[in-house]
């Protein structure tokens, strides 16, 4: 199944066509009626106006339907007509979607495989899906020139501290190292108390990044993941150098290059590299996706 055109919208919001619904930090995170999740950062929706009430049972509109919604079904004195308590309501809600809102949609590992797209504005632009094939087959798309190293290496970060503070963290928002960050291999760090979190971020993907540079698209189709799987042990590799690093953590960024952000390519480098990874030295090795649910450890075996 391919996300070329991601089945969860702002159009799906609000024709109610989603099977849950929930806030995230800045946004709106939904799951619609197929399992396909969507993240929208950057989307408000806020309440409008309550248009309607009518009766479950026989379908009497109530005349005053903000009367009726804010008294509780234990305690309404029931239709004039038929005596039910049940009440339907139809509701307007406006959606306000920021200029730098971020976009990305996610199908989990099924019979038809899994898929991930990502559409993101304002100044850093991005635009990419990936697609694992029942097959094997592995295919993914990049549109927009690479991001400066600060602004992915922040991004990854963040991504990162949310997963963490999901499940049970207290992490702060992440911010630049402005120490020695070459010497002391951490990119950013994110505080609670006395305790840091010390990150160090790089990436699998090169070769997209090279051909972007002067063509508007990338786009790439291989026969299965193993060499997906190479090009994040290679990254983890060229980060073994530094001393200390039992004290930081290192991030895989695959925020923009989403092959690597699939839970196929994840449980397939665990089976083949994770007691490997779990010796390279680091407190932990993270795979950061495009939002939390795509965030992955590493160092651990399948």
């Amino acid at each position: 199944m391919r996300l070329r055109r991601a089945s969860v919208s702002v159009e799906h919001l609000m024709q109610g066509r989603v099977s849950r619904l929930a806030r995230r930090n800045s946004g709106v995170a939904a799951v619609d009626d197929d399992g396909v999740r969507a993240t929208i950062l950057g989307l408000t929706l806020s309440y409008d106006e309550l248009r309607r009430a009518w009766c479950s049972g026989c379908g009497y509109e109530y005349p005053d339907p903000a009367t009726v919604a804010a008294m509780p079904g234990s305690e309404r004195a029931g239709c004039p007509q038929c005596g039910s308590v049940a009440v339907n309501f139809a509701m307007e809600f406006r959606a306000t979607v920021n200029t730098d809102a971020a976009f990305t949609a996610y199908k989990p590992p099924s019979a038809s495989g899994e898929s991930v797209r990502h559409d993101r504005g304002a100044a850093d632009p991005r635009v990419a899906d990936a697609d694992l094939e029942p097959s094997g087959e592995l295919r993914d798309r990049i549109e927009g020139r690479a991001s400066t190293k600060g602004a992915s290496e922040l991004r990854a970060a963040r991504v990162l501290v949310e997963y963490l503070n999901l499940l049970g963290a207290q992490w702060a928002p992440p911010e630049l190292h402005r120490g020695g960050r070459e010497e002391e291999g951490v990119d950013a760090v994110a505080a609670h108390g006395d305790q840091t979190l010390k990150v160090q971020v790089t990436t699998p993907e090169h070769s997209a990044w090279s051909t972007l540079a002067h063509h508007s698209e990338f786009v790439r189709v291989e026969p299965d993941v193993e060499a997906a799987l190479e090009s994040i042990k290679s990254a983890i590799e060229r980060k073994t150098l530094f001393a200390g690093r039992e004290e930081v953590v290192l991030v895989l960024d695959a925020t923009d290059s989403l092959r690597y952000a699939l839970k196929g390519v994840a449980d397939a480098f665990r089976v083949k590299y994770g007691p490997w990874a779990g010796g390279a030295g680091y407190q932990s090795i993270w795979l950061v996706g495009p939002f939390a649910d795509l965030v992955q450890r590493l160092d651990t075996e399948a």
